[in-house]
């Protein structure tokens, strides 16, 4: 085989082997439309559930038609079909910027962020966690009048954004919740 050929056919093999080379790389490379997902701690209600940035525990779901809070002496209220959700929560490693933010039901495919209309001092949501000293307090969320039974998830996280970080997932069935006419949150406090 002359020296002209050896190279041509060296040519063909290397051009083969970079055109396999590509299309390997495009199968495992993910679409750029694909969000990392979180990494998701599963537990049970009253359970701890432990991520990288956030500790939290459910410590009680109710639904309600009316909720109330009264932390600094004025009464706020709602009426609705909430979901209110009472929690211990921490950071893990870090107190500087650690405003917890991300609090989401899950169900039927769709996503209900809790409220932020809730009175400062009586909604978990926004305050600032320390590592090692779970806060105590509730968040709610406002459901559709309509929306009272099926099988949903409650995801916490340090941010409203939980895309590849930790996030904490307690699955509920809403037909179990227990219901009451009204609820008044507790005022922020420590865990004990």
């Amino acid at each position: 085989m002359s020296a002209l050929s050896r190279r041509a056919v060296l040519g063909w093999v290397a051009a083969a082997g970079m055109v396999a080379a590509s299309a390997v790389l495009i199968s495992v490379t993910p679409p750029q439309s694909k969000d990392p997902d979180p990494f998701v701690v599963t537990v049970a209600q009253g359970e701890r559930g432990v991520g990288r940035n956030i500790d939290v525990s459910v410590m009680g779901v109710r639904r309600v038609q009316e909720i109330t809070a009264t932390p600094y002496g004025s009464t706020w209220s709602a009426r609705g079909n909430w979901l209110v959700v009472d929690l211990h929560a921490a950071a893990v490693t870090t107190q500087t910027g650690s405003l917890f933010r991300g609090a989401q039901f899950l169900i039927d495919g769709k996503t209900y962020t809790a409220t932020e209309r809730i009175a400062t001092g009586a909604n978990l949501l926004g305050t600032s966690l320390l590592p090692g000293v779970p806060r105590a307090g509730s968040v709610a969320f406002e459901l559709p009048a309509g929306l009272d039974s099926g099988s949903g998830t409650l995801a916490f996280s340090m941010n409203s954004d939980a895309r590849a970080d930790s996030q904490i997932r307690v699955p509920i069935d809403l037909r179990t919740v227990p219901s009451a006419a009204t609820a008044e949150l507790p005022k922020l406090g420590w865990a004990r």
